[in-house]
């Protein structure tokens, strides 16, 4: 959903991206690919107006305006495909989590690369601060970055298995991360200082 609550998107499979009002149940903008791999994952800016696309099978991540379906960039290709994406709350910032080992924070909506983050292998998550000032990034472990200059701020090995994703806090002081079997990860935003694991008995957590 846009932050005015008055449309929200979609992807398909295919990669078509709609724009739909939430009034008129119609699309009022739409975006076609003739070609470019399945694209699953979808990322709006606050204002409805823009998104970003991409996928495994795609190897590229195309950055729209909504409104005319016209694509204002396009990056790649990442060899192996994209993980995730995640735009800041003030839509400025736009990151990419990568299978080569890499997360991209790029410029919206210039499209210029700003930082491009090296990981010891695939990056299966990326996720801003609610101020946009931190991305939290998951390979074999938790790591926290300045996204004003690029720099590592910590990394925390958090259990045998790779964290499979993270999320900030409203307040951006927390962060929790999903680790091996049923176990929830929280920790200092800051200082990336462990704050205690959550114990699930049920499956595996898949999201957060």
């Amino acid at each position: 959903f846009a932050e005015d609550s008055e449309t929200f998107t979609t992807v398909s499979q295919g990669g078509q991206v709609c724009c739909w009002s939430v009034d008129s149940y119609e699309a009022v903008g739409t975006h076609t690919p003739a070609n470019g791999g399945t694209r699953t994952l979808l990322e709006t800016s606050p204002d409805g107006r823009y998104a970003a696309t991409a996928g495994l099978n795609s190897h590229t991540v195309r950055y729209l305006d909504l409104t005319s379906g016209h694509v204002l960039f396009e990056k790649g290709p990442y060899p192996g495909g994209v993980h995730a994406l995640d735009q800041s709350n003030v839509g400025t910032l736009l990151a990419i989590a990568a299978e080569n080992g890499t997360a991209t924070i790029l410029e919206l909506p210039s499209g210029k690369a700003l930082h491009v983050l090296q990981h010891e292998s695939y990056v299966d998550s990326v996720k801003f601060s609610p101020d946009g000032r931190t991305l939290a990034t998951c390979d074999r472990q938790l790591c926290a970055w300045d996204t004003a200059n690029g720099d590592l701020l910590w990394k925390r090995r958090l259990h045998e298995a790779n964290p499979r994703g993270a999320v900030f806090s409203p307040d951006g002081r927390l962060i929790a991360a999903a680790v091996g079997n049923n176990k929830i990860a929280l920790v200092d935003a800051s200082s990336g200082v462990s704050r205690g694991t959550l114990q699930s008995d049920q499956e595996p957590t898949t999201s957060l």
